[in-house]
């Protein structure tokens, strides 16, 4: 018989107890982790107009340096700011080698 491999993230957490509960807020989405997806996802469910709570573990957000950018954001267009989005794509390959992926 062939034991059924369950992953961490596949079994439900130990229950906090009471004690142990520091605040209680209400949220129309939470996000874990401010890497550049979490940052990237925080931003625009509150540019939807949702309450965001958004988790990270670490004391600062984790997006590498300078590798997040907004295009079309809320603030760009209060700002009078217009990025062709074709031209980043375009410029991203070309410095990228035409490799989306990299290591």
């Amino acid at each position: 018989m062939v034991k059924e491999r369950k992953y961490s993230f596949e079994m439900p957490p130990d229950s906090i107890p009471p004690c142990n509960i520091k605040l209680e807020t209400d949220a129309d989405v939470v996000i874990v982790g401010a890497g550049l997806a979490g940052l990237s996802a925080a931003l625009a469910a509150a540019d939807a107009g949702a309450r965001v709570i958004l988790l990270e573990k670490m004391s600062t957000v984790q997006a590498r340096g300078h590798d997040n950018a907004f295009i079309g954001s809320r603030l760009q267009k209060k700002l009078g700011i217009e990025i062709d989005k074709d031209e980043v794509i375009l410029n991203l390959m070309k410095y990228g080698s035409n490799n989306p992926i990299r290591d």
